[in-house]
């Protein structure tokens, strides 16, 4: 404080507590007034605050789409290497033979499909299958019946033993399947 505030002498010291002019008690100005400078320092350092917070959030911001870039980029890298290393290569598949063999079984499911769905459509009561390699008695009444527990069925009318049928299906055996 500079200055007398009720009679405005202008040589007032900053640590006195009455005015030599006026005889006034100073002291609750110069609380005031230290109040005051605290008061602005306080908010100077919440602003200043506020802007160091919003510089750490933008920089954060560009951390996380540098980050996403960055993971985005290694994601359509390791989605496009084995893309590029088959369509470039220039060996053929190491497992052509498995291919094969699949694609024959495929083959043989679609042909045991068809013959199934011309047996049931023409109405026959019973038939012949022959056994396959890899068959059991669950898949062939799955096969007819679109039901595995039908193999217990399949067993009984062709005399198969409970406790060894699926198990014991020669390839080429014949089985007879009666539609009931």
């Amino acid at each position: 404080m500079n200055k007398c505030p009720i009679c405005h002498f202008a040589s007032v010291g900053a640590f006195v507590t009455t005015c030599p002019n006026c005889k006034a008690d100073l002291t609750p100005f110069v609380l005031i007034d230290e109040l005051e400078e605290k008061y602005v320092l306080a908010v100077k350092q919440k602003i200043a605050l506020d802007g160091e917070l919003l510089l750490q959030k933008k920089r954060h911001e560009r951390e996380e789409q540098r980050y996403r870039r960055n993971t985005n980029r290694l994601l359509l890298l390791f989605c496009l290497l084995p893309l590029c290393y088959l369509l470039f290569r220039k060996t053929p598949p190491p497992n052509t033979a498995a291919v094969d063999e699949l694609l024959k079984t495929k083959v043989l499911l679609r042909q045991t499909i068809a013959e199934r769905d011309t047996i049931l459509s023409q109405k026959i009561q019973q038939i012949t299958y022959e056994v396959r390699a890899g068959d059991n008695l669950e898949g062939i009444g799955k096969l007819f019946f679109n039901n595995p527990l039908a193999g217990y069925r399949i067993a009984k009318d062709n005399k198969i033993d409970a406790n060894y049928y699926s198990r014991h299906l020669e390839p080429g055996k014949k089985l007879t399947i009666i539609f009931r």
